[in-house]
């Protein structure tokens, strides 16, 4: 299932993206992201979270401004890398922009 993150998402999207991530790891001191990070991401972006079995296994940041979007951190948890969830999100992200603007013409 594909949902959008809420603030309680932030320590497993943390985890998931700084392990896709690791293997950056001789590029940059420290992990990828944190917690903190995606808490204040979460203020102002989107982050949708894939859903297995009763856990995250993939997350992306998403935004968009008018006709442009941005996907960042796109990340899929080892074990459920072959499933398609790297695909999903950018639909889901389309369906999100639908409801967006429907909500505001009603």
């Amino acid at each position: 299932m594909i949902r959008r993150a809420t603030k309680a998402d932030a320590p497993p999207i943390a985890r998931v993206i700084n392990a896709a991530f690791e293997v950056e790891r001789e590029f940059r001191k420290g992990e990828r992201t944190s917690t903190a990070e995606i808490l204040a991401l979460l203020e102002h972006d989107t982050f949708l979270v894939a859903e297995l079995e009763g856990r995250i296994a993939g997350a992306v940041d998403v935004r968009a401004a008018g006709a442009v979007g941005y996907f960042g951190m796109l990340a899929v948890d080892e074990e459920a890398r072959g499933a398609g969830l790297g695909r999903a999100p950018p639909r889901r992200r389309r369906a999100c922009r639908s409801e967006e603007h429907t909500s505001a013409r009603s």
